[in-house]
């Protein structure tokens, strides 16, 4: 899988101001997640998760590592998306280290920061 489906993508302006002004966040080493449960859910609670990714220009001027940076993300987080419940809006932003970290450090802090940004 090369990306994530556009069903489990999240965009819009205003409902990323909202995640980071009222939603909760946990940062794990090299990642930290903010997250704000959708206020429509499925009744059946089928509502698949969405994500955002963000790496910010503080971590890199080149635009060739931050898109390193959300791929390694987005990689993570398809990996370890079985850790944050269904219904959720969550942005993933990038820290200083996540392009030198192992691979299993990272897969670890994308799961570390999902679970307790969602409280699972």
């Amino acid at each position: 899988m090369s990306s994530l489906p556009k069903h489990e993508r999240l965009r819009g302006k205003v409902r990323i101001g909202e995640i980071f002004t009222a939603g909760s966040h946990a940062a794990a080493g090299t990642v930290m997640a903010k997250a704000l449960e959708r206020p429509d859910p499925d009744a059946a609670g089928k509502t698949p998760t969405r994500v955002c990714v963000v790496a910010g220009k503080k971590l890199a001027n080149s635009a060739v590592v931050r898109n390193r940076l959300r791929r390694r993300l987005r990689a993570a987080y398809r990996e370890r998306k079985s850790a944050c419940p269904p219904g959720w809006d969550v942005v993933l932003i990038a820290r200083r280290g996540l392009d030198t970290a192992p691979w299993s450090d990272v897969r670890r802090d994308v799961e570390k920061a999902l679970a307790r940004a969602t409280g699972k």
